[in-house]
């Protein structure tokens, strides 16, 4: 079937080509604004990295250097206090742990609160990681902080509290870990070794042979750094049971008036109408602002179209004019 000197097969051999040109013009002005947007990329700052559990230490003195990251944190402990962690667990050595995240609108407010909070209940910073930046145009995402706080393992319930009540709460998680049987095994490994110590000490005093005497001093020398590595397994255990570790993740969400808690069903069902407007709103915005950066490689693969189109017609058109031809003179 023809219509105007061209088939339906070459119509679709020019809707695939077209198609093809579009999809390749898109595909360039993806990776072009792939990589403007990396460069606009949010400023990641973080005032130190996570340390492994096992490489936690005791809680600083309170006479120790005070250090503070961006927002302001002090990385110091505050003083101690008479209750235990053992007291709490009826002596068994328990080391606690949560894991909270939670999305805010008031991310200044609430930075201001943890600060003073952690300094009132005589904990500390271990790590800080802040990443974003203040909203002030239409559309921005925000700031975001992960905070990684030691807390008294007897106070820990009063800052969870606390926090739940500073924003939307994504999630709350609540861990322990039961180390009583490890601790007083290495506890007793160690008098043990403390006890041959002076075991071996004695033994070289009343010695006179000299073999004898180079072999007790490897001993000894053996025996003292046991008793060192164990001794650090015990106070960083201690580290862990006193102070209880709370991961903290904030998100600042711009479009939010109030925190989630205090709304009522009308006033959340508003806000997701508008997060919704606004969510469409900025789609049209940077599709618009994609459209226009884009539109050098849309020229560019329009009028490759336009050229496949002109060739494919003046061919099509010969090759009907030729069959014609050659019709007219197969006719008697």
């Amino acid at each position: 079937m023809q219509q105007g000197g061209i088939t339906m097969k070459q119509y679709k051999k020019l809707l695939a080509i077209f198609a093809a040109a579009i999809m390749l013009a898109i595909c360039f002005a993806g990776c072009s604004g792939a990589s403007t947007s990396a460069a606009r990329d949010t400023v990641y700052n973080s005032s130190s990295q996570y340390a492994p559990m096992e490489e936690y230490a005791p809680a600083p003195a309170a006479t120790s250097p005070v250090t503070s990251n961006d927002m302001g944190f002090d990385y110091a402990a505050g003083e101690a206090t008479s209750v235990t962690a053992g007291d709490i667990y009826a002596g068994r050595k328990i080391i606690r742990n949560y894991d909270i995240s939670l999305n805010t609108d008031k991310f200044d407010e609430n930075m201001d609160y943890i600060k003073a909070k952690v300094s009132e209940l005589g904990g500390y910073v271990l790590s800080s990681n802040l990443y974003g930046s203040k909203p002030e145009a239409y559309g921005d995402a925000g700031r975001n902080i992960e905070l990684t706080i030691r807390i008294p393992a007897e106070k820990a319930g009063e800052f969870v509290s606390g926090v739940e009540t500073l924003g939307q709460i994504n999630y709350v998680r609540d861990y322990t870990d039961d180390i009583t049987d490890e601790y007083y095994d290495t506890d007793t490994r160690l008098a043990v070794l403390q006890e041959q110590l002076e075991r071996l000490r004695a033994i070289m005093v009343e010695t006179d042979n000299l073999a004898d005497v180079i072999a007790l001093e490897d001993r000894i020398s053996e025996v003292m750094l046991q008793i060192e590595t164990l001794t650090g397994t015990l106070k960083r255990y201690d580290a862990l049971i006193d102070y209880t570790t709370i991961n903290l993740s904030v998100s600042e969400r711009n479009a939010i008036t109030g925190p989630a808690a205090t709304k009522t069903t009308a006033d959340r069902i508003s806000e997701g109408f508008t997060d919704t407007l606004n969510g469409v709103g900025v789609f049209f915005v940077n599709f618009f602002v994609w459209f226009v950066s884009s539109l050098p490689v849309i020229v560019i693969a329009a009028i490759v179209v336009v050229i496949i189109v002109i060739i494919v017609r003046a061919a099509t058109k010969k090759r009907s004019k030729k069959k014609a031809e050659v019709k007219e003179e197969s006719k008697p």
